[in-house]
């Protein structure tokens, strides 16, 4: 008769162990994009906006419909709104830098990570550090007014700004163009690992227990 082998009821306890642990911690990461909008018919050096995470999500990287004037620009972020804190670099932190040739549909060149914790608003602030200009588009409501959306994010209306954090001279105004993020997902600590592992020991231990107290088992 055969008979179902140790290894099969390790394997069988270790795939529970698997499945349960993946429904805790999920790992798998989910790239999107969405799109505010390709018109555009205003321009200036800098713009400042909020976005709204429905999900926990990591902005990476943006590509704008349409740069006037190219040049070196600066990507920041801050973990709050811009409104009532653009006319200072204080809180702001520089995410990326990259120079931009002018032209349409310009993907900036150096990729970030910045992280919105789920139902929180932070802000980004696109600025040209030599003299460049972004174009963008008028707003269509008021400052703070959401202007795209989807499952996960909401893109909100801001201000355009002349110089380095110079203070929001024109608003609402629109980011026209694609921002790019992933689902930010938990990952285990190091002490939850050491908990996985310990199950997966412990599954181990009760199949020799099992197998030692009650023979092999019938294949089914």
């Amino acid at each position: 008769m055969k008979q179902w082998a140790l290894p099969s009821i390790v394997k069988s306890l270790s795939f529970i162990i698997v499945i349960f642990v993946s429904s805790i911690f999920p790992i798998a990461v989910s790239a999107e994009t969405i799109n505010v909008g390709s018109n555009y018919n205003n321009s200036n050096a800098g713009l400042m906006f909020d976005v709204t995470a429905t999900n926990a999500v990591t902005l990476n990287s943006l590509t704008f419909s349409n740069i006037l004037l190219g040049g070196t620009f600066n990507v920041y972020g801050r973990n709050s709104t811009h409104v009532g804190n653009d006319a200072s670099s204080s809180g702001w932190t520089l995410l990326a830098s990259g120079t931009l040739a002018s032209g349409s549909n310009i993907v900036f060149p150096t990729t970030f990570n910045f992280t919105i914790p789920a139902g929180s608003t932070y802000a980004l602030y696109i600025s040209s550090a030599d003299g460049g200009r972004l174009n963008y588009q008028n707003g269509s409501s008021t400052v703070g007014a959401v202007e795209a959306s989807d499952a996960n994010v909401q893109i909100r209306a801001g201000g355009s700004v002349s110089a380095p954090f110079g203070g929001v001279c024109c608003s609402p105004r629109r980011f026209s163009g694609l921002i790019s993020y992933n689902l930010a997902t938990p990952v285990p600590t190091l002490s939850q690992w050491a908990l996985i592992l310990l199950g997966l020991i412990l599954a181990g231990g009760a199949a020799v227990m099992i197998h030692q107290r009650r023979g092999p088992y019938p294949l089914l």
